[in-house]
C-alpha cells in the first residue's frame, strides 16, 4: 500500500464537512452582498477549495485559479 492511500482507497476527499459548508456560505454571502457581481470569484473560491482537497487515483488535484496554461 502506497503512502498516498487513505483507508485503502486511492481516490478520496480530505476536506471536512464544516469547512465545506463554511466556504459555501461565504461564497453565497459574497454573491448576495455584491448583487451577483462577484459570483464568478465566488465560484472560483469554492471550486478551488474542493479541488485542492481531492485525491484521484492517488494523485492530489491542484487548482491555481488561473485561466492561463
Amino acid at each position: 500500500m502506497g503512502s498516498e492511500r487513505k483507508f485503502g482507497r486511492s481516490s478520496f476527499f480530505d476536506g471536512g464537512l464544516l469547512p465545506l459548508i463554511g466556504w459555501t456560505i461565504l461564497g453565497f454571502l459574497v454573491t448576495v452582498l455584491s448583487i451577483g457581481i462577484l459570483y464568478p470569484w465566488s465560484l472560483v473560491m469554492v471550486y478551488g477549495w474542493k479541488i485542492n482537497h481531492a485525491v484521484t487515483d492517488g494523485h492530489r488535484m491542484q487548482f491555481n485559479g488561473s485561466a492561463i496554461w
